[in-house]
């Protein structure tokens, strides 16, 4: 049984070695290059998981930003037909239309919601 584990971790080291060997176009002599190759390699893997990562949390950033824009544009669109068309308001419901509109504006919305903002205003609706 114990021949059969030193056969197995010589023909891994051995594996390693070819791997890395082919890899860096070199022969590794030493157990100190294996360990160099070896750290080389696993901070390339490291170094490009990392981008993908960053890569990833860029789109899903991207997607939850439009995601809360289009929000926030119904919400808003919702709220100034609303009041365009005569419906009372609490105070606190233009205190978060106000919040959701400078978010929005945060957020890259388009400029005819802060046209029909400003019309309202304007009217002393707002």
């Amino acid at each position: 049984m114990s021949s059969i584990i030193v056969a197995f971790i010589t023909s891994c080291g051995v594996i390693i070695n070819t791997i890395i060997s082919n890899k860096t176009q070199k022969k590794v002599e030493t157990i100190g290059d294996l360990k160099k190759e070896f750290k080389t390699e696993t901070e390339n893997i490291k170094n490009q998981f990392k981008m993908e990562i960053n890569s990833i949390k860029e789109e899903f950033k991207t997607n939850l930003n439009d995601a809360r824009r289009e929000n926030d544009k119904t919400f808003l669109t919702d709220f100034i037909t609303e009041m365009k068309n005569g419906e009372k308001k609490s105070e606190i419901q233009i205190m978060r239309a106000r919040e959701v509109k400078k978010e929005y504006n945060n957020l890259n919305g388009d400029s005819y919601i802060d046209c029909e903002w400003k019309k309202l205003e304007k009217e002393g609706i707002l």
